[in-house]
């Protein structure tokens, strides 16, 4: 279950429990979540307004949707980088029969935007189940073909990559 309380789907920095005590600003949410554009992670504006934070749970529920028993019963599998810069990523997947969801994202995002982390290299070596494999990002809707290894090369300081099997 995503623990997510209304009207904090974008960044909320009040210093009370976010119980629903205040109205949400429906307008503004509604706002940042219309159109089918494509989270951009480049921009500070966006990162501090919320709007990526939006776009991303949008799109993992929406798959949640679409795959519930992927969720729901399927194996998490810890992955781990092969890297210097390892505390920078964190990374996981979850796998069911024949889908699978592959989540690697950046730690320390703001220290990262201003240009303070190096980016990652190296690689996360696959698990069989996971590995040669196509699967689309649903963030950029690009398509991956995953070996025995992602590269993080390839994956950007900033943005987190959420990989759903075709």
């Amino acid at each position: 279950m995503p623990d997510i309380y209304q009207g904090c789907e974008a960044l909320d920095f009040s210093l009370v429990d976010p119980d629903n005590r205040r109205e949400p600003d429906f307008a503004t949410l509604e706002q940042q979540l219309d159109g089918d554009e494509q989270p951009d992670f480049t921009e500070d504006a966006r990162w501090l307004s919320g709007r990526l934070k939006q776009q991303v749970i949008a799109r993992v529920l929406s798959v949640r949707q679409q795959k519930p028993s992927l969720f729901r019963r399927g194996d998490y599998l810890p992955l781990t980088a092969t890297d210097p810069h390892t505390s920078h990523v964190i990374a996981f997947a979850r796998a069911e029969n024949d889908d699978a969801l592959i989540v690697i994202t950046p730690r320390l995002m703001f220290g990262a935007i201003a240009g303070h982390l190096a980016q990652p290299a190296g690689s996360m070596i696959m698990p069989e189940r996971l590995a040669n494999r196509r699967y689309r990002n649903i963030l950029t809707g690009e398509e991956h073909v995953v070996t025995d290894r992602i590269t993080l090369e390839a994956v950007s300081t900033c943005s987190p990559v959420i990989l759903l099997s075709e």
